[in-house]
């Protein structure tokens, strides 16, 4: 991965470079050669200018005013030749005789300029510049100034070696920079990859050291949180694997043991028989009870449970599970009352008779001996709100935010699996609703169950 980085980084980088190089040296090249053209240009322009306001009206022998043009409008740093309107050379500003022809271009010709790079007979790179001169309309010569090239391409490469040295010096930082940056985020990418590794093997002790504060960090971070929450899991798992162990255990027990002692009844009176038939019997509810809540405990883990709606007073139902719950709230010393108006209400009734037994379960049983736990119902113009409030012994603050996960227990000193109040959690929200949890440690609990109206 790495060497696929540094590929990427040196590819961009060897491209912003060329393409730098290539604007540079061509900006120069054109710098440069543009000045020199412009500067022969005004200058051959300004000759013209001249020659036409004072070369004399009459016939013009060019041959014979040569030696006054060449001087009058030659320019330092390049030869002029005079050319006759044939293109031959009349006389040059070098004092050399030169036998040289010029084809000239019909534009030409027809007073335009001309600028062209020719190589002399010895190599050398020559910049010519043809100016035409005109006497009545008439092109009779041309100014033809010649200029070296020789060390203007001195001076461009020289310009061009240092900006290359200098762009091999950037491109080689450039390359050190990208192999450090690729390693600063390779090697905390391999640290993750090392120990998400380790979690993937189970061992979720193993955690991501890191203070980086980008999204490198925050993925360090969300994988740490992802192995406590894991390990939490897995610490209630096995929670409730023991208190369901336990929770199976005492019932059976009880149902063994009658069993046997009514094995042979003779020794046994009536109501000692008619003792065991009744522990007996609440022990196997009690079983079925805790077989129905981790059937519907699976059924949520795999989204299969299903409501079976239609419309019922929630008024009446309550007043049924407040009833049921009485006989046992009583047994504790436990005032136990309830406050509602009709209320009819689309839903799966026997789901929410589940919900709310759990809660009020909960309610009598955290509540200690002469308390008191009211249930009342509360009917708005589009929801319903059921408010269950004791004061019993309340829910530590840090406790309330997880007493809706799965095999939670606040106070393992209580009998129960855990998976109560999650599966109540979920009814309600299958509902449309939620649960509200209000509570004080040592004053009492308060819990809003709302649900939304909805059409049949």
């Amino acid at each position: 991965m790495r060497r696929r980085i540094l590929l990427y980084f040196m590819s961009v980088i060897l491209l912003i470079v060329i393409l730098f190089q290539a604007i540079f040296t061509f900006a120069i090249y054109h710098y440069y050669y543009g000045n020199i053209e412009e500067t022969i240009r005004q200058h051959a322009q300004t000759s013209r200018s001249f020659f036409d306001q004072y070369h004399p009206l009459y016939t013009f022998d060019l041959k014979e005013y040569s030696s006054e043009i060449i001087h009058s409008f030659q320019m330092p740093g390049t030869n002029l030749l005079l050319l006759n309107s044939r293109g031959e050379v009349v006389q040059s500003s070098s004092g050399l005789a030169v036998e040289k022809k010029v084809n000239i271009p019909t534009f030409l010709k027809e007073g335009g300029t001309l600028k062209d790079i020719v190589y002399s007979p010895l190599g050398e790179k020559v910049m010519t510049f043809y100016q035409p001169l005109f006497h009545q309309d008439q092109v009779i010569g041309y100014l033809c100034y010649e200029t070296s090239l020789t060390d203007i391409d001195k001076i461009i490469l020289r310009f061009t070696v240092i900006t290359l040295v200098l762009n091999l010096i950037i491109a080689s930082a450039a390359f050190i920079l990208s192999w450090r940056l690729s390693n600063s985020f390779l090697k905390p990418i391999q640290h993750i990859i090392s120990i998400s590794s380790k979690m993937a093997k189970g061992q979720f002790q193993n955690r991501i050291e890191t203070k980086s504060p980008d999204e490198l960090g925050h993925l360090a971070l969300t994988l740490n949180y992802m192995a406590d929450e894991i390990q939490e899991n897995e610490r209630l798992k096995n929670e409730f694997i023991s208190s369901i162990s336990h929770e199976l255990r005492t019932p059976l027990t009880g149902i063994k043991g009658w069993a046997e002692t009514l094995k042979d009844p003779d020794y046994l009176s009536k109501e000692e028989i008619a003792q065991g038939m009744g522990i007996i019997s609440s022990e196997t509810d009690r079983l079925i009870h805790l077989v129905e809540d981790l059937l519907d405990f699976s059924r949520l883990q795999a989204n299969r449970i299903t409501l079976l709606k239609h419309t019922f007073d929630l008024n009446e139902l309550l007043e049924e599970i407040v009833f049921h719950w009485k006989i046992k709230a009583q047994e504790k010393q436990i005032s136990l009352t309830y406050s509602g108006d009709c209320a009819v209400f689309w839903g799966d009734e026997n789901r929410l008779k589940q919900v709310f037994l759990n809660i009020i379960d909960n309610a009598v049983k955290y509540t200690g001996t002469k308390g008191e736990v009211k249930v009342s119902l509360q009917r708005f113009k589009k929801a319903v709100s059921v408010k269950i409030c004791d004061n019993g012994q309340g829910i530590p603050e840090e406790h309330i935010p997880h007493i809706s996960k799965t095999f939670y227990q606040a106070d393992m000193k209580h009998n129960g699996a855990g998976i109560g109040l999650a599966i109540a959690y979920n009814i309600v929200a299958l509902h449309g609703g939620k649960i509200d949890v209000n509570s004080e440690e040592g004053i009492g609990t308060e819990v809003v169950v709302i649900l939304p109206f909805l059409e049949a």
